[in-house]
């Protein structure tokens, strides 16, 4: 009955048998159908973890996040994290960090006058010369342009 009532709030469809259906069409069918169910449940699952790994980087994107840390905080296999963020986001966990480090990066240089160090410490990056690299790749600009300039000399 436990078991009905969870399995009833998914949308596979249950399965249907005819009276003289035989036990293996039924024990067939039924395999099938906790097989969807589950694998929805997952699905549903999956998603919700990654909602709640993209608030944790968000939260805590200027410590030292690795996939270890998230192993640690979420009670799930480093691996099964990985594959699901990226799956459910398109991203590795990793460079979805580095896009929120950035866009937080811009908000402090177009926004305060607070040094590239700084700014670099404060986002999570720590070392100036790697923040200033990456976020030039990122964005086409090096800090002090990019808070100078902005978003307008960008191509």
């Amino acid at each position: 009955r436990a078991c009905k009532e969870h399995l009833s709030a998914f949308s596979v469809p249950r399965p249907q048998f005819e009276a003289e259906s035989g036990s293996g069409v039924i024990r067939s069918a039924l395999s099938d159908y906790i097989k969807e169910a589950f694998g929805e449940y997952e699905n549903h699952n999956s998603s919700k973890l990654v909602q709640r790994i993209i608030q944790y980087l968000e939260e805590n994107y200027d410590q030292n996040i690795t996939l270890s840390a998230l192993e640690k905080e979420f009670f799930f296999n480093a691996s099964y994290i990985s594959r699901v963020f990226k799956l459910k986001t398109g991203k590795n966990y990793s460079d979805y960090l580095l896009d929120i480090r950035i866009e937080h990066a811009k908000e402090l240089l177009t926004g305060t006058n607070r040094s590239i160090s700084y700014i670099s410490d404060t986002v999570g990056f720590g070392n100036s010369k790697y923040f200033s690299r990456i976020f030039k790749e990122k964005t086409g600009m090096q800090p002090i342009a990019y808070r100078k300039f902005g978003d307008k000399n960008q191509c």
